[in-house]
């Protein structure tokens, strides 16, 4: 672009390595720039900036072998600098579609063509690609051809590859409105599934199957339960901070059809905590019963333990 580093050309305001960087270092554990001029500038972005082993600018191949005589780590994940559409989580992509593959490289492919420059790769390939580039060849596609490479599909959102070479892109690119669909983060998308929805399903999948689990009841609550619903937030004394232990009439009932329907007298060496639910209830009992480094059996299966995050 007009001779300068497009690394460092402003795009929304901030310069495009920027977003490299903040979606390689969100999976990497460790990040690098490969710079072959400007280096000062680039290392007032707080990483380590290398050039390439020789002098000639040999191409993508020769920065991407730096990168792997630099590194102990075994995967290498390739960005380039002028992509400002990627973020981590296409490159999170990349490296679980070599793992689960069980791939020495992961390409990116937009369902038409490859783009070679977005990597997830073996740092074992060194030598191979130490020879290659030894033996005057450069070219990208070529070499990755020889590998055991899988394509990580993209074909879905193709234009986070859009890669500005020209004024006129970037200010077309500025201009436009990102719509993208809403991420689901790989938190949420790993948190185990509800049994009860689960076991419902299978339940409707098998006629005459009798549930002993747990539902929905078919009436609807008390008239005075409904009331006071209503009433709730008209007192002051109903936006204040109350007991941990709970609602304080609510303990005096719970205590009451304890004593008379169970025979539990509670002020005798019992106390009553009102939860919201059981996975709660359980916390509080660890922190009354455990100390920091104690260990805790736990019966199996449970309903009442969920995956915690």
């Amino acid at each position: 672009m007009n001779n300068q580093d497009k690394g460092l050309i402003n795009y929304k305001g901030h310069p495009m390595v920027s977003y490299a960087i903040a979606a390689i270092t969100a999976v990497a554990d460790q990040s690098l720039i490969n710079a072959n001029r400007n280096r000062e500038k680039y290392q007032e972005f707080g990483l380590p900036v290398v050039a390439d082993q020789t002098s000639n600018f040999d191409g993508p191949l020769a920065g991407v072998l730096t990168a792997m005589l630099y590194t102990d780590a075994e995967v290498l994940v390739v960005v380039p600098c002028d992509s400002p559409l990627i973020k981590a989580e296409h490159l999170q992509k990349l490296l679980a579609t070599r793992a689960e593959n069980d791939a020495d490289i992961a390409v990116a492919f937009d369902g038409e063509r490859l783009h070679p420059v977005f990597l997830a790769i073996k740092t074992s390939l060194k030598t191979s690609l130490e020879d290659y580039l030894a033996s005057g060849q450069r070219k990208m596609d070529r070499w990755l051809e020889q590998q055991n490479m899988v394509k990580a599909d993209f074909s879905n959102e193709p234009e986070i590859f859009i890669n500005i070479n020209t004024q006129t892109e970037l200010s077309e690119l500025e201009a436009k409105k990102e719509n993208r669909p809403m991420h689901i983060s790989r938190t949420i998308s790993s948190v185990q599934t509800p049994i009860i929805p689960v076991i419902a399903e299978w339940t409707r999948n098998t006629p005459g199957t009798l549930s002993l689990g747990q539902g929905m009841v078919s009436y609807p609550p008390p008239a005075a339960a409904l009331q006071a619903i209503r009433d709730f937030g008209k007192r002051p004394e109903d936006h204040l901070y109350g007991s941990p232990l709970g609602y304080g009439r609510l303990l005096e009932l719970i205590e009451a059809k304890l004593h008379s329907e169970n025979c539990i007298d509670c002020t005798k060496g019992f106390r009553i905590m009102v939860t919201a639910g059981s996975n709660m209830a359980f916390l509080n009992v660890l922190l009354v019963i455990a100390d920091p480094g104690d260990e805790i059996i736990l019966p199996c299966p449970t309903t009442s333990i969920r995956k915690w995050r």
